[in-house]
């Protein structure tokens, strides 16, 4: 009788302690009419993955966008400042030169992409690169919620 008592308490504290915990932190939508309307993306149907695949960001071997690349980045950027709630990785490829040529490619994407956001507004903080050599989009994006739970507006 004294081992149920306790399994009936221990099963009760639980119960209370559960029911005190905060809820989660809500983390906002992100708001798919605009990343719908990003120029150039493919926005995963969930919206937390952003690709710009193929050339259409960059030309085959260039680290500098093609003509217009900004008019597809400056409303990606805009979107990554707004949405606080969440940070960004970012991986930038480079395929298709060798193993080394594409590091490096990849690499030198990175840092001008990197310079670009930075001028732009957006904090260091908020998003992460990540350079690779091999098949993929050249540039990809995977949103994740802020581990702050909160925004900081």
């Amino acid at each position: 009788m004294n081992n149920r008592f306790l399994k009936y308490l221990a099963g009760g504290m639980f119960l209370l302690l559960s029911a005190c915990a905060p809820p989660p932190a809500e983390v906002p939508e992100l708001p798919a009419e605009k990343l719908q309307t990003l120029p150039g993306a493919l926005v995963s149907d969930d919206g937390l993955v952003i690709s710009y695949p193929g050339n259409v960001l960059f030309a085959n071997g260039s680290v500098l966008p093609l003509p217009g690349g900004m008019t597809l980045l400056d409303p990606l950027v805009a979107l990554l400042i707004e949405q606080r709630d969440y940070r960004a990785e970012v991986t930038v490829r480079s395929s298709g030169h060798g193993v080394e040529y594409d590091r490096q490619l990849a690499e030198k994407r990175a840092e001008l992409l990197e310079r670009i956001c930075r001028n732009r507004g957006l904090e260091e903080s908020r998003v992460q690169f990540t350079a690779a050599a091999g098949g993929g989009p050249p540039l990809e994006i995977t949103l994740q919620p802020s581990s702050s739970g909160g925004s900081n507006r």
